[in-house]
């Protein structure tokens, strides 16, 4: 019970004192005490290179887990007062930074700003960090071409609170003025002066600082030779770890991690990978852990879901240590005595006695069985009668929590009952959400807000919430009270909740704000399935977050309740479907289409989306025909996907060897939608790639991937990546060698495994020696694994290719192979035909043109044919 808000329910009239009180968790709070010293002594100790060191074990992890309502958030809260105030002293601490990030959040993890608050947090230890801010720059101007970071900040909610203390966006203006400063660029317009990823690394050489940034600090060069991507980025705390090791070594840095459960509860762990990855990096800072679950970091049954696993990685986080600080912690029920200590010191009377009188203390400790939010609730209800001047009667207190939340909603108004309902069923909130949801004037929605039922969400995507159990407790008992609401008048919040959640949503969609639609999409569909309120835009939402390839948004059976109707099962099931047709099994995709078409509940644009992807997920497991007419009938309706679906059609002409056609399709939809646009592009890419005509398929590729960083969508960056690789693969191995490791790392990151396996077949193309087969055998395990028929004939092409070069045994073998693929999808004889030019097998290639097997070639066949052999002699001779 924070003072400021308990002053405010019982007013100054009351004669009662509210204190900032903390329950005593002595052995929590000791180990922080102990976790501080050791994170102090092992940077005074360990040298100069700890963040250096990557073989070392970490010991910078303190975690507390345990129920929800058991009191982490507060006691994450108490430990970082403590340490800000002085309260707890940090030994030997000169200097110390303290952050907190609560993972809280509905919505999608957002990496920049995750690394943009950690620069904050650590800011105060250092007057400056160039290494971090000059690569930082280049990132930003490469993937924000022309977009202010100071602007970015101020724009961005979660930013915007921490700018009175966060001048990283100045500070990297100001280093990056200092560079070309130095190399005699001081003289250029402020506009022109900053463009420093626009420089050669041979210009940026010139400057002092850049010159010692590449000499000093062994992890500058590598992030800033590579392209911008979301993996560069999750490497860039390497480089505060190592400006760390620069400073005074008795600072101290602390960073609170709250409500872990939404990074760890995920369906997948790549994001859980990345924060993992960045506290690896900073050895030196203390990180402290709140969440409902332990962290299995130390387990090593992991590998391969996350970077570093096993005790050798993570010395104390292990169960079995009890000892060794920092390390995890169970935080229990509190006992009778904290708990009646608790009450005794929440509130006092004038002459500094308890206001609680004993016999109503034992009542309330009983009822409790130690829960902390009981405890609040309780002090809340008691503050509410004192503040009416009511007696206040003993046997009131100490029934379950039920009866509690039940005597409080009695103790309010109308208007104020209803607000507790309508954000009762919302995750966080704001004003304006609140209205919505419960119908009540702004003066209430102001004065609730400030209650002390409601908690503050520390900058997240809406700033206000109520406790997880409250809002279940206050919709399982609303139906004592003599206003209930009706299911009606649940299920009507909950449709203009969703209707308010779908305009902000259209909004940001047309921002491409990817946060802010994730948020809104992940927050309305726990409602949907609750309440049977499924809106239409929910799957335009879905379309734009697949589009973006933020998948793990629509990865929500581990989050939201179970479907009370046949409509959210489809629902649920259809978004089951489109994530896993990129980051999981074709044939499951498939079957979760079918189960979720099969009731013919939804209906429209919701029924068409879901057609569409089904005919994807057709589509890649080989099912080509049964696509076609999917698509088709889709395009026929005209409905709010037909365009995409031409879009397929055009992809499927190619597939056909249909290549004009393929082309003249294109040119005739809609330049409109960037997601369209960029997908357009690619095939008009995968066209020139397929009549060998390189230097114009590059071209396109380029485009794409300039438009999916320009309008900030993973998916269209990561496929354009790999398709980039497909293209230099054959005539500039060395630059698709590196770019392949890039693009299989980047698609790994975002779960879009077919993009990997391609990326592999591009990569066994440019190889040489072992590593040819090794690639090969990872594209077809992943084409086996997905259902991929296709990947496999891409696989074989690249083993064939080197066969040839090397005038190797098998060459006719794996030509079968691939003739026979081909056949059986009934697609991709093109390859056939390049194959049997490879192979100069004059009689299959007259068989296959007698069986109407040629291409449509660009220009003509002979040309494709040239150029494909060409192809095939450089590389023998090379």
């Amino acid at each position: 019970m924070e003072r400021l808000r308990a002053t405010f329910i019982a007013g100054p009239q009351s004669g009662l004192t509210a204190q900032d009180t903390f329950t005593n968790r002595v052995s929590e709070v000791e180990a922080f005490r102990r976790s501080l010293a050791a994170i102090t002594e092992s940077r005074t100790t360990s040298g100069a290179n700890i963040g250096v060191d990557l073989t070392s074990p970490r010991r910078n992890v303190l975690v507390y887990y345990g129920l929800g309502g058991i009191g982490k958030t507060t006691l994450s809260r108490y430990l970082e007062r403590g340490l800000s105030s002085g309260a707890i002293e940090s030994s030997r601490a000169a200097r110390q930074a303290v952050a907190r990030i609560d993972f809280g959040e509905s919505g999608d993890f957002d990496q920049e700003i995750f690394l943009l608050r950690l620069r904050a947090g650590l800011g105060p230890l250092r007057k400056s960090w160039p290494a971090f801010d000059v690569a930082f720059r280049i990132y930003w101007e490469r993937t924000h071409p022309g977009e202010s970071l100071p602007e970015f900040v101020r724009k961005n909610s979660i930013l915007r609170q921490h700018a009175a203390r966060f001048e990283f966006a100045e500070q990297v203006q100001d280093i990056a003025t200092q560079i070309l400063g130095e190399i005699g660029m001081a003289w250029a317009p402020a506009r022109v002066a900053v463009r420093l990823a626009s420089l050669t690394r041979d210009r940026l050489a010139q400057s002092i600082t850049y010159r010692r940034l590449m000499e000093g600090c062994p992890f500058f060069e590598p992030i800033v030779a590579q392209d911008p991507t979301a993996e560069t980025l999750s490497y860039m705390p390497s480089l505060l770890g190592w400006e760390l090791d620069q400073a005074d070594h008795s600072s101290l840095a602390v960073v609170f991690l709250d409500t872990f459960e939404a990074v760890s509860g995920r369906g997948t762990r790549e994001v859980e990978r990345l924060i993992q990855r960045a506290i690896f990096l900073l050895p030196t800072v203390l990180f402290v852990v709140t969440s409902r679950n332990h962290l299995d970091w130390a387990e090593p049954s992991f590998t391969g879901e996350l970077d570093y696993t096993g005790i050798e990685r993570w010395s104390q986080l292990y169960l079995e240590n009890k000892e060794s600080e920092p390390r995890q912690h169970l935080v229990g029920a509190l006992s009778g005595r904290d708990c009646d200590q608790y009450l005794q010191n929440v509130l006092r009377n004038h002459d500094g006695s308890p206001a609680i009188a004993t016999r109503l203390r034992d009542r309330i400790v009983q009822g409790s069985e130690g829960i902390p939010l009981y405890l609040d609730l309780a002090v809340t209800q008691y503050l509410e009668l004192a503040a009416t001047g009511r007696p206040i009667e003993p046997e009131a207190f100490g029934g379950p929590l039920s009866s509690v939340v039940t005597r409080i909603m009695r103790n309010l108004d109308d208007d104020e009952r209803n607000i507790m309902r309508g954000v009762s069923f919302l995750d966080s909130f704001d004003a304006e959400l609140a209205q919505v949801a419960s119908g009540s004037p702004d003066a209430k929605i102001t004065r609730f807000i400030n209650s002390s039922l409601v908690v503050r969400t520390n900058g997240l995507a809406w700033p206000f919430a109520l406790h997880s159990q409250l809002r279940k407790t206050i919709q399982e008992s609303d139906d004592q009270l003599r206003d209930a609401w009706s299911e009606r008048e649940w299920r009507a919040a909950a449709d203009r909740v969703c209707a308010h959640l779908g305009a902000v949503s259209r909004a940001a969609i047309d921002t491409r704000d990817r946060g802010r639609v994730s948020a809104c999409f992940v927050q309305a569909t726990r409602i949907a399935v609750r309440y049977n309120t499924i809106p239409g835009w929910l799957f335009e939402a879905a379309q734009f977050l697949a589009d973006a390839g933020l998948w793990q948004a629509l990865d929500m059976p581990s989050s939201t309740q179970a479907a009370r109707s046949p409509a959210a099962t489809s629902l649920l099931q259809g978004l089951r479907g489109i994530g896993l047709r990129r980051s999981g099994s074709l044939e499951r995709s498939v079957r979760e289409f079918d189960a979720a078409l099969s009731p013919a509940v939804l209906d429209g644009g919701a029924r068409e989306l879901l057609l569409l992807h089904r005919a994807h997920s057709l589509r890649n497991s080989g099912r080509y025909d049964q696509a076609r007419f999917e698509y088709e009938r889709i395009a026929r309706e005209e409905g709010s996907y037909a365009g995409r679906a031409r879009l397929q059609l055009a992809d499927l002409h190619l597939l056909r060897g249909e290549f004009q056609e393929s082309l003249q399709v294109l040119s005739d939809l809609p330049q409109d939608d960037p997601d369209m646009t960029g997908e357009s592009l690619r095939i008009q890419g995968h066209v020139h790639r397929a009549n060998c005509d390189l230097d114009l398929a590059e071209l396109t590729y380029r485009r794409a991937l300039d438009l999916g960083v320009r309008i900030k969508s993973l998916a269209l960056e990561g496929k354009a990546r790999t398709n980039l690789v497909e293209t230099l693969c054959w005539t500039r191995p060395s630059d698709g060698l590196r770019l392949a490791d890039e693009a299989i790392e980047f698609n790994e990151n975002i779960g879009n495994q077919l993009e990997v396996l391609k990326a592999y077949v591009a990569k066994a193309v440019a190889a040489t020696g072992d590593d040819i087969e090794a690639a090969v055998s990872a594209a077809l395990r992943l084409a086996e694994s997905c259902q991929y028929r296709a990947g496999s004939l891409f696989a074989l092409i690249a083993r064939l290719f080197h066969q040839i070069i090397g005038a190797q045994h098998g060459a006719v073998e794996t030509i079968e192979k691939i003739n026979g693929i081909a056949d059986s999808i009934n697609v991709y004889h093109y390859w056939c035909e390049i194959a049997d030019w490879w192979a100069d097998d004059t009689e299959l290639l007259v068989e296959r043109q007698r069986a109407g097997a040629r291409a449509d070639w660009l220009g003509s066949a002979e040309l494709a044919r040239q150029r494909w052999t060409t192809i095939l002699d450089r590389r023998r001779y090379a």
